[in-house]
């Protein structure tokens, strides 16, 4: 339709497109989040890399509740911030989207 207007197919591709097909790409990105701080734990085990993940599954082994509910709630709470970024996201990149 686009084509149509006379546009080029730079624009066609990058300006219509790109825009609409940014939303579920960054979905996936904001989901992925998760899966990337839960990994971080067991790749800081596995390795024995110093760092929160090992800290918690350390913590854990010795019944050590505190350390375990604060990295619980800093992976909570940066996931819970990458999720309305992602959010707020939807806006910037689809104006038909309001909040």
């Amino acid at each position: 339709m686009q084509k149509a207007y006379g546009h080029s197919p730079f624009k066609v591709h990058y300006v219509y497109a790109l825009k609409n097909s940014l939303i579920s790409a960054v979905s996936v990105l904001g989901l992925t989040t998760g899966y990337l701080l839960g990994g971080a734990v067991l790749v800081e085990t596995v390795f024995d890399w110093p760092g929160m993940g090992l800290c918690a599954a350390k913590s854990i082994l010795y019944v050590d509740y505190a350390p375990v509910v604060g990295v619980a709630l800093l992976i909570a709470f940066v996931y819970a911030i990458v999720n309305l970024a992602t959010d707020l996201l939807y806006a910037v990149l689809d104006p038909r989207i309001r909040y």
